[in-house]
C-alpha cells in the first residue's frame, strides 16, 4: 500500500481549493434583509391618518369604496373617477393603483391603518424585487448590491412613497418593473449568482404582469424599453468582455421588442381612449431650456443634499408662474453641471470600456428624461421629490459598483454609514406624515408663499379649535393667491372662509349671523364687498366677480348659506340646498353636504335622492350611519317624540348635529334638566360647548359632580369647540407676503 506524504495532501487540498469556488452566502438573505431595513422606519405610521390627496383619492371617491363602478378606473382620469358624464381627457391613467384601493376599503372597512399596512407590504415586496434586480446588475457580488440597496430604499426621499397613502404609485410602478426585469432574468437564465438554466415560459409570463402592472400604476412606465435594454446591456456584460450595443440589441429582439411594442401600445391607446391633458399656456423654446436645466439642478440638490423634502418643494403651476421669474440661477448652474457631468462621465466609460457603467448612466438619464421638464408631459409640477424615485435606481447601483471598483475595502464602512445615516433621516421624515399638523407644518415650514399650503394649515388650525387664526390665514391666503392669479385658490378660501366662520359663530350672535348672510347673498349675486368677521376681514375685489359662478364655488356658498338659515333659525334652508345641487350635478362632497343640511331641518326623502344621483347612497352620511340606517332611527325617535318623550326630540337633534336646535329646546324648556339621564346631560353641555351657549353648558352641568371636576370638563369643552368667543386668541403681525407667522393661545 502506498502511503503519501503530508507535502503530497496538502498539494492536492490546495489543488481541491482552487478548483472550488468560494462558497457564497444565500442571495435570498439579501432580499429579505433590504425588505425589512425599507419598512423599518415606517413602523409607527401604522395608525396614521389619511392626509392631503388621500382625501379626495380615497375618502371623497365612491369609486374605490366598493366593485361597483370598477369601469371607472379604466375610463376616467385618476382624479376624475366620481365624476359622471365623459372625460375628453386627462393626464393620470393608474387603475391598479385605484384597484388596492379598493381591496385596502373593503378588508379595512374604509380605515386608515390598513391602507397603510398595505403600502408597508407594497414596499417590502417592491424592494425585494428591486434587490433582485441589483444583485444581477452587480454581477452577483452581495455587499455591492446591498449598498446599492440601502441607497435606494433609505434616501429620504422615498418616505413620500411609503409613509403617505397617495403615493403608492411609486411603490406599484418598482414593483411593476422589478417583475418585468425579474421575468427577463429569468429568460435569460441570469441568476443572483451567475448563470442559471433558463425559464422562459415564467419568465415570459412574469414580463407581461410586470409590464401591465407598471403602466396601469403610473406614467413613468414609458421608460421600460431603456431599462430593458440597459439590462440585456448588463447581462452581456457580466464576464467583464466587450460588448456590441448592436450585436445585444439583435440577439435580445424579442425582449426589446416586447418593452418597445408595449410603450407604443401605450400611447396609441391613451391617445384613443384616455388623450393626454394639455397645459393652458404652452413654452417657447428659451423657456423650456430655462425650465430644464433649473429642473436637473433641482433634482441634483435633492439626491445630494435632501433638506427640503416637502411636497411643493420646487413647486411651479406653469400655467401661473413665468419661467424667467422663478428659475434660479444657482440651480440653472447645478443643472448644467448635473447634464455635463452625465454626458462626460458616459464618454469616459465609454472610452475605458466599461459598459457596465455605460448602461447603468443610460438607465440613468432615461429615468430623469421624462421629468426633466425637457418635454412637455401634461402636468404643471415641474420638480417633486417623488419623481427621483425611479432615477435613484441606478444611481445608487452606479455608486455602488463604482465603490467596489475603485474602494473595495470601503464598501462595509460605506454601508454602515448608509443605514446609520439614512434609517434616522427616513424617520425623521416618516414623523412629519404622523398628524395632519405635522405634515402641514413641515409643508409650511419650507413653502411659506404657496397658497395651497396657506389654505391646508388654516384648516389645521380650525380642527385645532383656533377658528381665528384660520379665519386670518385664509384672508391673507386668499389676498396672496389673488396677487398670483390663483383662481382655484382664491376658490377654495373664498369658500372655506364662509365655511369657518359659520361654524364659529356663538349661538346667540345673531348680528354676525345676519352680516354672513347679506356678504354671501352679494357674492351670489356677484356683487362682492369686505365683510368683517371677529377682527379679521376678507375684501373680494369687483374683477373677481366671477368666481360666484364656477360651479364648486358656487355650490359650496349656497351650502354655507343654507347653514346661516339653519343656524339663525330662517326658513330658507331647503331652497338654498336645492340650489347648491344643481350648481354642482354628480359631486358626491356637495350632495353629501347638502344631505346633512335637509337632515338638519328635518326632510329625509331629498337626502335619499341627492345622495342616490351622486352614487353615494350607501355611504356613512351622520355618525358612522348611512342614509337608510339614519332614516329608520329617525323615524322611531319622532314616533317617540309625538308620544310625548322628550328625550327622544332632544335625541333627535344631537343624532343629526343640530347643536342649535339642542340649545334652543333646553332653553325653552329649562325644567327638563332634572327629568333627564346623565349620560343624556353630558352630551347636551358638549352639544351647547360646540355653538359657544356656555350657560347652558354650566346649567345642565350643575349637580353631576364637584365644583373642581365641573370646571375641568366646562376646560376641556371650551379648548374643543369652535365657538372663538370662548378664549382670547390673539394675533402676532403677519409677516408681509407670507402669512406664516405663528399665535398666541391664551
Amino acid at each position: 500500500m502506498t502511503m503519501s506524504s503530508p507535502q503530497t495532501k496538502q498539494s492536492t487540498l490546495d489543488l481541491q481549493s482552487r478548483q472550488e469556488p468560494p462558497k457564497q452566502d444565500d442571495p435570498r438573505l439579501a432580499v429579505v434583509l433590504l425588505s425589512l431595513i425599507s419598512i423599518l422606519p415606517f413602523l409607527t405610521l401604522v395608525g396614521g391618518p389619511f392626509l392631503f390627496d388621500d382625501e379626495s383619492l380615497i375618502v371623497q371617491n365612491p369609486v374605490v369604496h366598493s366593485f361597483d363602478r370598477w369601469s371607472n378606473w379604466f375610463t376616467r382620469d385618476f382624479w376624475q373617477t366620481s365624476r359622471e358624464g365623459d372625460v375628453a381627457s386627462g393626464t393620470y391613467f393608474r387603475p391598479w393603483v385605484l384597484l388596492s384601493y379598493a381591496l385596502d376599503w373593503s378588508w379595512g372597512g374604509g380605515s386608515s391603518w390598513a391602507f397603510h399596512i398595505s403600502n408597508l407590504l407594497w414596499c417590502a415586496c417592491a424592494s425585494a424585487l428591486i434587490m433582485s434586480v441589483l444583485l444581477r446588475w452587480c454581477g452577483g457580488d452581495q455587499k455591492s448590491a446591498l449598498l446599492a440597496g440601502c441607497l435606494f430604499v433609505l434616501h429620504p426621499s422615498k418616505a413620500e412613497s411609503v409613509a403617505w397613502i397617495a403615493g403608492r404609485t411609486d411603490l406599484l410602478l418598482a414593483t411593476g418593473l422589478g417583475l418585468c426585469l425579474l421575468g427577463l432574468s429569468w429568460s435569460l437564465g441570469w441568476g443572483a449568482q451567475g448563470q442559471v438554466r433558463p425559464r422562459r415560459g415564467l419568465g415570459g409570463v412574469l414580463q407581461v404582469l410586470g409590464t401591465g402592472v407598471a403602466f396601469g400604476s403610473k406614467e413613468l412606465a414609458v421608460v421600460l424599453p431603456v431599462l430593458v435594454v440597459s439590462h440585456v446591456l448588463l447581462f452581456e456584460c457580466r464576464d467583464g468582455g466587450r460588448v456590441s450595443l448592436t450585436g445585444a440589441l439583435r440577439r435580445h429582439r424579442t425582449s426589446v421588442g416586447w418593452a418597445v411594442l408595449s410603450s407604443l401600445l401605450y400611447f396609441i391607446v391613451r391617445t384613443i381612449w384616455l388623450p393626454f391633458a394639455t397645459l393652458p399656456r404652452s413654452l417657447d423654446l428659451s423657456d423650456r431650456a430655462l425650465l430644464f436645466f433649473d429642473s436637473c439642478g433641482r433634482y441634483l440638490a435633492l439626491l445630494v443634499a435632501p433638506t427640503d423634502l416637502s411636497l411643493f418643494a420646487a413647486y411651479k403651476p406653469l400655467a401661473l408662474v413665468d419661467v424667467s421669474d422663478t428659475a434660479h440661477p444657482i440651480f440653472i448652474l447645478l443643472g448644467g453641471v448635473h447634464c455635463v457631468a452625465w454626458a462626460g462621465l458616459v464618454w469616459l466609460a465609454q472610452r475605458k470600456r466599461r459598459p457596465r457603467f455605460v448602461a447603468l448612466l443610460l438607465a440613468y438619464g432615461a429615468c430623469f428624461l421624462p421629468v426633466s421638464n425637457l418635454i412637455p408631459m401634461g402636468t404643471d409640477i415641474s420638480v417633486s421629490p417623488r419623481f427621483v424615485y425611479l432615477p435613484l435606481l441606478p444611481g445608487s447601483c452606479m455608486l455602488a459598483q463604482a465603490l467596489s471598483l475603485w474602494l473595495p475595502r470601503a464598501q462595509k464602512v460605506a454601508l454602515a454609514c448608509v443605514l446609520l445615516v439614512g434609517l434616522p433621516s427616513s424617520l425623521m421624515r416618516a414623523r412629519d406624515f404622523d398628524s395632519a399638523e405635522a405634515f402641514w407644518r413641515y409643508e409650511l415650514a419650507h413653502n411659506p408663499s404657496v397658497p395651497s399650503v396657506l389654505g391646508a394649515n388654516a384648516q389645521v388650525d380650525e380642527d385645532l379649535h383656533q377658528p381665528i387664526l384660520a379665519a386670518a390665514r385664509r384672508a391673507c391666503t386668499y389676498n396672496l393667491a389673488q396677487r398670483l392669479g390663483d383662481v382655484s385658490s382664491m376658490s377654495r378660501m373664498l369658500s372655506a372662509f364662509l365655511h369657518g366662520a359659520v361654524r364659529a359663530t356663538p349661538h346667540a350672535s345673531m348680528d354676525e349671523f345676519k352680516s354672513l348672510m347679506i356678504w354671501t347673498d352679494d357674492l351670489l349675486r356677484s356683487a362682492p364687498h369686505t365683510v368683517q368677521w371677529a377682527n379679521v376681514a376678507l375684501d373680494v375685489q369687483g374683477s373677481q366677480l366671477g368666481l360666484a359662478a364656477l360651479g364648486g364655488v358656487r355650490a359650496s356658498l349656497n351650502l354655507e348659506r343654507a347653514h346661516l338659515e339653519v343656524r339663525a333659525s330662517e326658513p330658507r334652508a331647503l331652497v338654498f340646498a336645492e340650489s347648491a345641487v344643481a350648481a354642482c350635478q354628480g359631486c358626491p362632497d356637495i350632495a353629501h353636504r347638502a344631505a346633512q343640511v335637509a337632515l338638519l331641518v328635518g326632510d329625509h326623502e331629498r337626502p335619499r335622492i341627492w345622495l342616490e344621483r351622486a352614487g353615494i347612497a350607501g355611504e356613512p352620511i351622520i355618525s358612522g350611519l348611512s342614509m337608510n340606517e339614519l332614516g329608520a332611527q329617525l323615524t322611531a325617535l319622532d314616533g317617540r317624540a309625538n308620544q310625548g318623550d322628550r328625550a327622544s326630540m332632544l335625541e333627535r337633534a344631537l343624532l343629526v348635529n343640530n347643536h342649535d336646535r339642542v340649545v334652543d329646546l333646553v332653553q325653552l324648556h329649562p325644567d327638563w334638566s332634572a327629568q333627564l339621564p346623565i349620560a343624556l346631560r353630558l352630551r347636551i353641555a358638549q352639544s351647547a360647548a360646540l355653538v359657544g351657549a356656555w350657560e347652558v353648558v354650566r346649567a345642565w352641568l350643575n349637580g353631576l359632580a364637584t365644583p373642581e371636576e365641573l370646571q375641568v370638563i366646562e376646560d376641556e369643552f371650551m379648548r374643543t369647540s369652535p365657538a372663538y368667543n370662548g378664549r382670547a386668541e390673539r394675533l402676532l403681525p403677519w409677516e408681509p407676503g407670507t402669512c406664516a407667522r405663528a399665535h398666541e393661545l391664551r
